[in-house]
Formats: C-alpha cells, sequence, structure tokens
C-alpha cells in the first residue's frame, strides 16, 4: 500500500488536559507501507524495523479489564433485561451480558482481536455488529441472540468496508473516513442494503450519534467539531431523509439559540423521534452557578426538534441546608447540582422509555410514555459507591462502580416499598480503575522511564452533618527499561505523582522532570515540579500560575527550555507563550515573560502558542500559532528580538493550523504543519521563514531522531486509508534523509489509531504504548544497523 508521510498531527497536542493517548485494539502486523510520492530505488524494499516485546512487570497489565461502553437490552418476549458492557485490556477486546438479578457475566462470543462495536436492541433478537481489520480490508459480522445466552454469528458482505460505529432501528453507521461515513440497512438475515454516504465538510469531523426511523423517514444525530480550534466546543446537529436514505437534508443545528446543551441519543418512541442528553440552567436563586440537568427534544417529523424538559428530582430527605439554596426538604427538587444520565431503556410494542437519572450514589428514574409525558420516580435507596455509568428500570439496574461492574435488583421491606437493593460488595465483574500512561519521547532509564498514575473516585461522607463529596484517590508506579524488562522503580515522592495532569519530560542521562498541576490554598491552578538529582528527587522551583498545556523541552547549550502555554485575562480565554530555562532543572527562570510577544493586528486577539523552540544558527526560533477573536488556531513562528518574541504567521496557512513540531534533521530543521485534521511537512529558517511542501495527509508522525547517514526514524499513525493494510500505531523510518519513507505497524496494532512513544536506549530504540489500560513496550535492536543492511 502507498502513503503520503507527513510530520506530528497531534499527539503531543494535549498533553495537560488527556496525557498520554490511549490506542486500543488491533491485529499483529509488521507490513511496511511506502509513502507516495517519493518512491524508493525499484532495486531496494520500503524501511521497515523488526521489535520484540519487552516483559511487563504485573502492575503495567491491570488484573481486571475497563468497560469502554454499556448499552441496554430491554426485555421482550422471553428475553430479560440486560446490560451489554464493552470490556477491553491491552489489544483483546470483549463483551458482557450482566443481569440484575443475578449480578453475574456471560460472555457474548466476539473475536477478541475486534476494532470496534455497535449494539442494536432494536428487534426481537439483540444484535451486535464487530469489525477487526484482516488481509488488509474490514472484517464486519452480526451476532444475534434472542436470549442473550446462545449467539449465532453472521459474516457482513465485504461491500462493508469501513468500521462500524453506531446501530439502530435496523441501520448502522461507519466512522469517517476521509470525507465519507458510510450507512447501511440489515436484515435479519445479514443481508445489507448500501444508504446514501454522508460527504462531511473539509476541515470537520462529524460521528454519527444516533439513528431513528420511521418508514421511509430516517433521522440521524450527529456531532460535529470544528477541526480548526480545540477552543471550539462540537455541536450536535440532525440530518433528515424522507426517501429511506437515498438523499440527506443539509445538517440542523438541534439547539439554534447557542445555550449550553449536550445531546447523547437518539431513538423513536410513539409518534416521535425523541433526542436525549441535557441542558446547563441557571435557578433564579443563584447569583453566578448553572447546573447541568437532563432533557428532551421531540420532532413529529424529523426536523425542528423543540425541546421537552425532564422533571427534576426531589431531594426525598428533610432537613437539610445546601450552600447557596439554603433550606432543603424532600419535595425540593434538584436543581443545586449536577445531575448525571444515561442510555434509556426503551420498550418495545409501544412501551415506555425508561431514562437513568443519578446524581453520586444516588439513582431516580424519569419515565415517558407513548403518549410524550415525563415523570420521575421517587429517590431510591443509595447504591453502595459513586455511580460511573447505569441502565435502569423502575425494577432493576446494572451499575458500573469504580471497581466493579454489577446488577441490582430492588429490596422491598414489610410494606412493599424499596428499602435497599439487592446487591453484595464482591459480587459482578471486576474492573481496573482508570490509568494513565505518563511518558516522553526522549531518554530512557534511571531514574524513570515511564509512570502509570491510577485514578479511583470514591465516596466520603462527613459524620458530623451527612454530606458527601467525592474524593479522588491517586496511586502510582514507576518504571525504566531494564534489559529485556520494564522494572519497577521506588522512590519517587507521592507529593509528585499526586498532582493532576502529569507530565514527564527528559533532561539528560539520569535526570527527568516530573510535572504536575495543583491547586494553592486560593483555588488557583499551579504547575509546579520535581527533579531526580543523583537518584534523589527535589522539587523544582517552577510555579507557573494558571497553565493551560506543557508542550516540548529541548537542550540549546546546555540551557533546558521548556515550552508552556498559560491562561491570561479575568475570565481565563486568552493564551500567551511561556518559556521557562533552567540549567540543572531545579531552578527555573522566565526566558521572557507571557507578555512579551509582539502579535499582528489580526489573527491573534486571543494571544499565542509556542510549542517548541531550536536554535537555528545564532537566532532562538518557535514554533505554534496565534489565537484569533474567533477563537481559530493560525500556523505562526517565532523569532527572539531582544526581550521580545515577534510573531511571523504562515502566510497561506488556514484557519485552524498549527506548526506542531519542529526538528533538526541533516543540517537543516524540519517542521510538521496541521491544519484541519492534515498534515504537511516544510522548512524552517533563521529567520522563522517557513516553506511548506504541499502535500498534506492525515499520516502523522511525532519527534524525529536523527541516526546519522540520512537514517531517520520517528513514532507516528498510519491513518490516510483506513480500508487498507497497515492502519494505525506505527514506526516510521527512512534512509534518504526524509525523501520516501516506510512505516512498520506495531505488533497488536494494526487496525486502530494511538499514541506511540519513542524513547531512545543507547543503540535501541523503546517503542511504548498504551492500549485498554496496559502498556506494551517493543525493543527495536540497533535500528541504525537495521536500516542500514536493509
Amino acid at each position: 500500500m502507498t502513503a503520503l508521510r507527513t510530520p506530528l498531527r497531534s499527539s503531543r497536542r494535549s498533553l495537560m488536559l488527556s496525557g498520554a493517548l490511549l490506542g486500543t485494539l488491533g491485529l499483529a502486523g509488521c507490513d511496511p507501507a511506502t509513502l507516495s510520492g517519493h518512491g524508493e530505488p525499484e532495486d531496494l524494499p520500503p524501511p521497515t524495523l523488526s521489535m520484540e516485546q519487552l516483559l511487563n512487570r504485573t502492575s503495567t497489565i491491570p488484573n481486571h479489564d475497563v468497560v469502554s461502553s454499556l448499552a441496554p437490552i430491554a426485555p421482550v418476549g422471553g428475553r430479560p433485561f440486560a446490560a451489554l458492557a464493552g470490556v477491553r485490556r491491552g489489544y483483546e477486546e470483549g463483551m458482557q451480558v450482566v443481569r440484575p438479578d443475578n449480578f453475574e457475566e456471560g460472555p457474548v462470543p466476539i473475536d477478541p482481536l475486534t476494532i470496534a462495536t455497535a449494539v442494536d436492541d432494536s428487534a426481537m433478537r439483540a444484535r451486535v455488529l464487530t469489525s477487526r481489520p484482516s488481509d488488509g480490508r474490514w472484517c464486519s459480522t452480526m451476532l444475534t441472540s434472542q436470549d442473550l445466552v446462545t449467539w449465532d454469528e453472521t459474516a457482513l458482505a465485504e461491500e462493508v468496508d469501513l468500521p462500524v460505529e453506531i446501530a439502530g432501528h435496523g441501520m448502522f453507521a461507519s466512522s469517517q473516513d476521509g470525507s465519507r461515513i458510510g450507512l447501511w440497512e440489515l436484515a435479519d438475515d445479514g443481508a445489507v442494503s448500501p444508504l446514501a454516504p454522508l460527504e462531511v465538510p473539509e476541515g470537520q469531523r462529524w460521528s454519527i450519534r444516533g439513528l431513528a426511523r420511521a418508514d421511509s423517514m430516517i433521522v440521524l444525530l450527529l456531532e460535529a467539531s470544528d477541526l480548526r480550534s480545540d477552543q471550539i466546543p462540537a455541536s450536535s446537529r440532525t440530518l433528515l431523509s424522507t426517501d429511506g436514505g437515498k438523499s440527506w437534508s443539509d445538517p440542523a443545528p438541534v439547539v439554534k439559540d447557542g445555550s449550553d446543551q449536550d445531546v447523547q441519543s437518539l431513538t423513536r418512541h410513539g409518534q416521535q423521534f425523541v433526542l436525549l442528553g441535557g441542558t446547563r440552567v441557571q435557578p433564579e436563586w443563584s447569583e453566578k452557578r448553572s447546573y447541568w440537568r437532563p432533557t428532551s427534544w421531540i420532532s413529529d417529523g424529523g426536523k425542528d426538534f423543540r425541546e421537552v424538559p425532564i422533571p427534576l428530582p426531589r431531594w426525598g430527605l428533610d432537613d437539610w441546608t445546601w450552600g447557596e439554596k439554603g433550606a432543603v426538604d424532600a419535595e425540593t427538587e434538584i436543581d443545586m447540582e449536577d445531575l448525571d444520565w444515561h442510555a434509556p431503556v426503551v420498550l418495545h410494542d409501544g412501551g415506555a422509555l425508561h431514562l437513568p437519572v443519578y446524581y453520586q450514589d444516588i439513582l431516580w428514574i424519569a419515565t415517558r410514555e407513548a403518549d410524550g409525558s415525563w415523570s420521575i420516580s421517587e429517590r431510591m435507596p443509595q447504591l453502595e459507591e459513586v455511580i460511573d455509568a447505569v441502565v435502569a428500570m423502575p425494577e432493576a439496574a446494572v451499575v458500573v462502580f469504580p471497581t466493579r461492574l454489577t446488577g441490582a435488583t430492588p429490596e422491598r421491606g414489610s410494606y412493599g416499598s424499596i428499602v435497599g437493593w439487592e446487591q453484595e460488595v464482591s459480587s459482578g465483574l471486576p474492573l481496573a480503575p482508570s490509568r494513565r500512561l505518563v511518558t516522553d519521547s526522549g531518554l530512557c532509564g534511571t531514574p524513570l522511564s515511564l509512570l502509570l498514575q491510577q485514578s479511583t473516585r470514591e465516596l466520603v461522607t462527613d459524620e458530623e452533618d451527612s454530606s458527601t463529596e467525592i474524593i479522588t484517590h491517586h496511586r502510582a508506579w514507576s518504571f525504566m527499561v531494564d534489559g529485556d524488562e520494564i522494572a519497577t522503580v521506588e522512590g519517587v515522592p507521592e507529593e509528585a505523582w499526586q498532582r493532576e495532569s502529569l507530565a514527564l519530560r527528559a533532561l539528560e542521562p539520569g535526570r527527568v522532570l516530573l510535572l504536575g498541576v495543583e491547586k494553592d490554598d486560593g483555588g488557583v491552578r499551579r504547575l509546579r515540579a520535581h527533579v531526580s538529582v543523583d537518584g534523589d528527587w527535589v522539587e523544582a522551583s517552577l510555579d507557573v500560575e494558571r497553565p493551560d498545556d506543557i508542550w516540548d523541552l529541548t537542550t540549546i547549550d546546555g540551557a533546558h527550555h521548556l515550552c508552556i502555554s498559560v491562561r491570561q485575562g479575568e475570565d481565563g480565554h486568552d493564551l500567551a507563550p511561556l518559556v521557562l530555562t533552567s540549567t540543572d532543572g531545579v531552578e527555573w527562570a522566565e526566558l521572557v515573560g507571557p507578555e512579551a510577544v509582539s502579535l499582528p493586528d489580526e489573527g491573534a486577539e486571543s494571544g499565542a502558542r509556542i510549542l517548541h523552540v531550536e536554535k537555528i544558527g545564532e537566532a532562538l526560533v518557535g514554533v505554534g500559532s496565534t489565537v484569533g477573536a474567533d477563537d481559530y488556531f493560525r500556523a505562526a513562528s517565532f523569532v527572539l528580538e531582544g526581550e521580545q518574541w515577534t510573531a511571523l504567521p504562515l502566510e497561506g496557512a488556514g484557519l485552524g493550523s498549527t506548526i506542531v513540531s519542529l526538528d533538526p534533521v541533516g543540517g537543516e530543521h524540519t517542521v510538521g504543519v496541521w491544519t484541519v485534521g492534515l498534515m504537511d511537512e516544510g522548512k524552517i529558517d533563521a529567520h522563522g521563514a517557513v516553506t511548506v511542501a504541499g502535500t498534506p495527509t492525515e499520516d502523522s508522525w511525532g519527534r524525529i531522531i536523527d541516526l546519522g547517514e540520512g537514517l531517520l526514524v520517528a513514532p507516528g499513525e498510519l491513518l490516510s486509508s483506513r480500508s487498507e493494510k497497515g492502519h494505525g500505531s506505527c514506526i516510521w523510518a527512512s534512509r534518504d534523509g526524509g525523501a520516501s519513507w516506510g512505516a512498520t505497524t506495531i505488533p497488536g496494532a494494526e487496525g486502530h489509531a494511538g499514541t506511540v512513544h519513542l524513547l531512545v536506549d543507547g543503540d535501541d530504540l523503546i517503542a511504548v504504548t498504551a492500549p485498554g489500560g496496559a502498556v506494551v513496550v517493543h525493543r527495536i535492536v540497533d535500528p541504525r544497523a537495521q536500516l542500514s543492511a536493509a
């Protein structure tokens, strides 16, 4: 296969907010992908690299699965109410049936190498659709069951050439590939009929969140993201077909007044199309704060949806005092805290719709009748732990707690009222807590190569006033690469790894910087750090108020330069670049202040950010973007002139562009320019002038490692075509200084994109991925010798 290669897309784009991005499931694959436009000489194969997986200590692999999805299955005929839970561990996918009445799980026999799943509960037989890559194409199957015990499997036709994303009402949709989203009808025997595909406008990313139909009228719910800025929230829109999917209307926003809404699902109920989600409302008694509550939007003809509020639940207890609201009793409607909700159970044959509404460990059931009327249950007894997710009916529930997934049925007292839940702490399916990989594409070895931070939520009750609060507990494991193993590292101070939004930066052999965010006594977010010095950890002087994101660290003339973006202005909306310097990693100082930047009059009204700096000739040059009044990024380079940065907008760069990488390669400096989901490569000089190749692609890569003599290696993702072999997390390699490249897919990662971190360990490279809560590490032995011998 061929693919055009360009530098890093966004694998370092939001380290503070999301940490290292997690890959998911895939097939083993090490077949090469070559890059179009720069072909290899006919007598040379594309450059590839062999790698071997290292032994993992037990703490790098979770003991249990993590939950990736929770779909309700309504009772019908002899089929009971249950939930289908997607579970994942490493590069293996599974699905479990969880029933409320037996607290146990039963497996759905999906292929463990499955990449994507979708559940359709609209028929007598529950349907599970799966997709996985095989022999250079996507293979999709349908599993059906009447009793959730015995499952029949049917292979779908090859015309289903993209992975499934969502299913419903006898239809299913794929994820976006380039500008296309595929849509199909699906019969009980597995026969598929294509509907008109969707064409996604340039610069947007669409994800189908719901499908519903009434005869030839079909409605789609989509979430549209503007790739030109991560400052602009995604919006919910609907599309309508009145001819059975032969054509589609233009997308119409669900909410037209710009208010804060969260539309999550779509169904056909009664004689109407129903959207479910939430809205943020400021109560009359509150001076400043607003709170999330569930709501619905309905339409008779599939367009012009109008909001129909869902009744607020009542607190259910007397003699409480609640902050600014004051006195609260059993009849008080809960408008003083954020409420949560999950997917509804929609009964068949004109039955009711049941939506779980919850707060901390308390559950209510909102019910919509077929005539469109809403009601809400009384407060149900508190569950044993804080609720992470739940699907429920009035007499049963399936609940995801922080460490387990279980069913629950009401326990009734002597007068018939619900007095508790029949469930045990040890019952159900054990789950692994949330875990984040923290590492850096830099040095390897002591004192730290990577860190896993685990987060677990716990509901804590105050003994004096019985008020409750959710506390997040952190735990961390630190590791280094030691030969053929990943060895545990002791001694990292708890104060360092207890911080939020951790980031690790390599300084020099034997010295690393561990950064994180904490709140000071006044509640202000501050970036602070610890650094290893001769095997010991000391607190660095680094202290940054209102950090936005942590970017790259480079060492120039013996001084470390760390790029950070910070929030400014009363509302914290504007961005400003900040570069900190240090010679030892302990004492840090501002190179220049965040206000010391000369910005253009247009396209930079909301500030700028610098992601990476290098010395080119005698000049210090940075790359990043400015931010306009419209919140769109615009690619720019920066040159330090005296005590001030001068921003130089990249000529011809469109809205939503950023120069995201700057790498010294063979005596020149290469940049990667990201523009609305596509990457292009270019060069930059000492004056900050950038020339772009003009060969954009969806493929991406991270920091280039120059092995000398034209041999280059970089971590990345092969994304340019989801329907071809090799798609997924990969290692790029070049033998000719970047004129042509080949990609080697990480074993196990074929079919799914995910960030790869590439560490240096002597003459070897260490590739690190983090799928499904696990850490998978491969050693690339002497890549210089491998590429030279090819």
